[in-house]
């Protein structure tokens, strides 16, 4: 801090002992405009200290003591360096803008940050029904050193999958009281037979297995390359604190499957890295509650905020898939500090499952996300699962005459994946329903990859 503090005094801004005012007006200018600019030049001088001694107090607040050391000499490095470069500037007033703007952007990397890419250190296998193959040497995926978590020969047609490779304990240790903002995952793999694509990758919160699906169907490549999924702005369908990612059941789920008939799939991952996102403030709001309800041929969206500050809009976001949202309409925040509600209506709710998160938005374009709702409109000509009171033990059935491939994914309440299955028949297998209690919904996909049939499920 008395390096930083150095810097500003001999940087030319001002002859006091912290630069802050000058010794005396102009001797040309009247003694009331002197004045007010004597005024005017402290008060910015002023700020530029705060924008200091913030930055650093939050750097001491948030940082474990290894990165306070290492940051604090980081920044001590940066206003060194500004004050060589004012000592070349000989105009007085271009110095002050110069480390206004220094002090400015300092602030704004502090406040916006990511931690990683890391590497987790637990690795497992996690059972999916209907799997055909599971993996060896799970943790060989911990490193890109050429040892390789694999799975052999993906027995089956087209489609056929393994089970999760599950990648966990990443030792995160974000700051408490930041807001996430993004996670990427990037996972290093390959396929010199060419017959492996991705089929299933989605988050781990406290070992549970998320609802937001990112993986496409890519094909892994020939040899070892990095295929990303998420990115800076990506939550995946969840709402983060900074215990969630610090949990060591904060990870990674990933599923492969075979994308070519014959010979053999020679698909393999060398290493799992997890990068999260960040930033220390927090949008001036208190979101209370969010729903999503059906009324009639609409959808009613319900939510309460308080503390409303600096709010500038919310906009209500749709999707048919739980991952891809687009907005439909948008509110103006009320800026009220006490409790307030407001109360929108989806008049074209998509057909199945219609996913509802709610975006918030300030005056400086920061963006918090709620938590996703899920409302069930039943769609014509499309598969279902029947009876839909179904009582645990009892026979479990789905409508496919065709005998077509079908893989139902079945989610609890809060849109969490619950069970998957399979099935060529008329019939449900129940293993993965063995615990199932209450409403479930349902997505039932063909062999194209397209969206086949959705409805709900009461389990008792």
């Amino acid at each position: 801090m008395l390096f930083a503090i150095s810097a500003i005094s001999q940087s030319g801004i001002g002859p006091g002992p912290l630069g802050i005012l000058p010794t005396s007006p102009s001797a040309s200018a009247p003694w009331l405009v002197a004045i007010c600019a004597s005024f005017l030049e402290a008060i910015q001088q002023i700020f530029i200290l705060v924008l200091i001694i913030v930055s650093f107090l939050r750097v001491y607040h948030y940082k474990t003591n290894l990165l306070v050391l290492i940051d604090i000499n980081e920044y001590i490095f940066y206003f060194v360096s500004v004050q060589n470069l004012l000592k070349h500037v000989k105009s007085t007033v271009m110095k002050k803008p110069i480390l206004f703007s220094v002090c400015l952007i300092l602030s704004i990397y502090i406040n916006a940050q990511s931690q990683g890419p890391l590497n987790g250190s637990g690795f497992s296998t996690e059972i999916i029904a209907g799997a055909n193959r599971t993996w060896d040497f799970a943790s060989d995926a911990a490193l890109s050193d050429d040892l390789y978590a694999n799975f052999g020969d993906i027995s089956g047609g087209v489609g056929s999958y393994t089970d999760y490779l599950m990648a966990i304990n990443f030792g995160f240790s974000i700051p408490p009281g930041t807001t996430i903002s993004g996670i990427t995952v990037e996972v290093e793999c390959s396929d010199p037979n060419g017959r492996t694509s991705d089929y299933s990758v989605r988050i781990s919160k406290a070992k549970t297995v998320g609802s937001g699906e990112r993986a496409l169907g890519t094909p892994y490549p020939a040899s070892d390359a990095y295929m990303t999924y998420g990115g800076p702005g990506d939550l995946w369908g969840e709402t983060w604190t900074d215990g969630d990612i610090n949990d060591g059941g904060f990870g990674v789920v990933i599923s492969t499957q075979r994308n070519a008939p014959g010979g053999t799939t020679g698909g393999r991952i060398d290493d799992i890295r997890i990068t999260v996102y960040y930033n220390f403030g927090t949008l001036p709001v208190k979101l209370i509650n969010f729903a999503a309800s059906k009324k009639s041929n609409s959808v009613e969206l319900n939510w309460t905020t308080s503390e409303e500050v600096n709010i500038n809009h919310y906009e209500m976001e749709r999707s048919t898939n739980g991952r891809d949202f687009t907005s439909f309409a948008s509110i103006a925040s009320r800026n009220q500090r006490n409790q307030i509600s407001y109360t929108t209506t989806d008049t074209r709710p998509v057909a199945g499952i219609g996913y509802y998160r709610l975006k918030i938005v300030d005056n400086n374009n920061d963006i918090k996300y709620s938590k996703i709702a899920t409302v069930h409109f039943k769609s014509s000509n499309q598969v279902i699962i029947y009876p839909s009171l179904w009582k645990r033990g009892t026979p479990l059935h789905i409508s496919n005459p065709n005998h077509e491939k079908l893989t139902v994914y079945f989610f609890n309440s809060t849109g969490k994946l619950a069970g998957k299955t399979s099935t060529t028949t008329s019939d449900i297998k129940l293993e993965t329903l063995s615990n199932a209690q209450g409403s479930l919904l349902y997505r039932i996909i063909n062999e194209k990859g397209e969206l086949a049939g959705s409805g709900e499920l009461i389990a008792n």
